[in-house]
């Protein structure tokens, strides 16, 4: 017989590794919490290294690379910016994040640059 995961203990977990969580880790806690710690786990090590002892990538770089993925998918700036605040909290700085777009944007177009930069429009608005 498989362990009850809790999906509150799923989520408890995550705002305290991620500073946040999303409505639909809310939803998906309340539905399938099973799968929401396989995608937690998932998520940890391709944002935060989990599966590593000592990352090569610090999370900072990992999330930029995240937000300038998100901007080429056509994600809202809105979407992106909980992200750019993870970047932020560990160290990266305005210069830092629109390099990462401006990057992005000889490959994505100016859309990725327009919305990376609306996003950390946002991000200063908010105090981020």
């Amino acid at each position: 017989m498989s362990e009850e995961i809790s999906g509150a203990e799923v989520l408890a977990e995550m705002k305290r590794t991620r500073g946040s969580v999303h409505p639909i880790h809310v939803y998906l806690a309340e539905h399938d919490p099973a799968y929401l710690k396989a995608y937690d786990t998932f998520a940890s090590a391709a944002l935060f290294g989990s599966h590593r002892e000592t990352p090569a990538l610090p999370v900072r770089y990992r999330e930029l690379i995240a937000c300038a993925l998100l901007a080429f998918r056509g994600a809202s700036a809105a979407g992106i910016v909980r992200h750019l605040a993870r970047a932020r909290a560990d160290g990266a700085t305005n210069a830092e994040i629109m390099e990462a777009f401006e990057s992005a944007a000889l490959e994505g177009g100016g859309p990725v640059l327009a919305v990376g930069i609306e996003a950390l429009i946002l991000l200063d608005e908010q105090g981020g």
